[in-house]
């Protein structure tokens, strides 16, 4: 394929998803407004988690219309679903909901704190971990001391060792396939002298 070709062919990818992510804001029940939370909390090539990314400014992403993949199919939960209360907005609640595919025929979800303590600690934060623990959903979560709980008693799915064995394989494979889509982008997240989001 000749080079012209690649990049129309470049271009017209990026018009087919800024289209799609043009019907997904029309059609979602919130707006991100001034939340830019998942441009801090989540760890990108060089950019170290709860880091602020460098293209992130007080309006939105400096680099909106050509930002990488990884950013652009992004889905925040909170955006996409009426059920979530105003309150829950990433920047007010400190938790960022993100779902991350399904197991068994049940949502994964993970609950990523913007700052120390937003699940355990604040109201907000016990209240969706209370609402996650009553639904249908598995879903992980981070624990104070650096680690990551995990809930599944309440889908009605009861796991046997193999079955455990078989739900820390898809996140790990997962996780391996997030890091590997990271790893593809050419792109420059993180600046000397980027603040990190303190709570």
């Amino acid at each position: 394929m000749s080079r012209s070709k690649k990049l129309q062919s470049k271009r017209k990818k990026a018009q087919e998803r800024n289209q799609r992510q043009a019907e997904h804001r029309r059609n979602r029940p919130h707006t991100c407004g001034d939340c830019r939370a998942c441009c801090c909390v989540f760890p990108l090539p060089g950019k170290p988690a709860h880091h602020w990314c460098k293209h992130s400014t007080p309006g939105g992403c400096g680099c909106y219309n050509d930002r990488p993949t990884v950013c652009s199919e992004y889905r925040c939960q909170y955006l996409s679903d009426n059920k979530c209360p105003p309150k829950w907005r990433p920047d007010r609640s400190g938790v960022v909901i993100s779902l991350r595919g399904r197991f068994r025929n049940y949502p994964v979800f993970v609950l990523s704190q913007v700052w120390k303590g937003a699940i355990a600690n604040t109201e907000i934060g016990k209240e969706i971990l209370a609402t996650f623990r009553a639904n249908n959903a598995i879903f992980f979560y981070a624990t104070d001391d650096g680690g990551v709980g995990a809930c599944y008693s309440h889908t009605g799915l009861v796991l046997d060792d193999s079955g455990k064995d078989e739900l820390n394989a898809y996140i790990l494979g997962d996780t391996e396939r997030c890091a590997a889509e990271q790893a593809k982008e050419t792109f420059e997240f993180y600046g000397a002298g980027v603040p990190s989001m303190a709570g």
